[in-house]
């Protein structure tokens, strides 16, 4: 759980399905909290509040939107102390969600 704890920034968003990749905007941002809250979206007025938990053993983590009261559940594929790679299939569709640590 530790190394989830940290800002993170997206940096691609690849999709499997249809073989195609997209560069994120540089100031999306995944910022995942020790108490279980978290912000994600585009600086400075896109930010939605969310919480969090983790499944370790099917390493999965699932992030509940406050707002809308909507949960999802991403793969985490590969995490480390400067990259972070979520897998989302809740499209319907096999996506692949790339983070690096934040600097700042």
């Amino acid at each position: 759980m530790n190394r989830l704890c940290k800002s993170w920034s997206l940096t691609t968003i690849q999709n499997i399905t249809r073989q195609t990749a997209e560069t994120a905007p540089a100031n999306f941002i995944l910022n995942i909290k020790p108490d279980y809250t978290m912000e994600q979206g585009i600086l400075p007025d896109g930010i939605i509040q969310s919480t969090w938990s983790f499944n370790e053993a099917n390493m999965i983590l699932t992030v509940s939107d406050i707002k809308t009261k909507m949960n999802y559940e991403l793969k985490i594929l590969r995490i480390t102390s400067e990259a972070l790679e979520l897998q989302d299939n809740t499209t319907g569709e096999q996506i692949i969600i790339h983070y690096k640590a934040s600097t700042d």
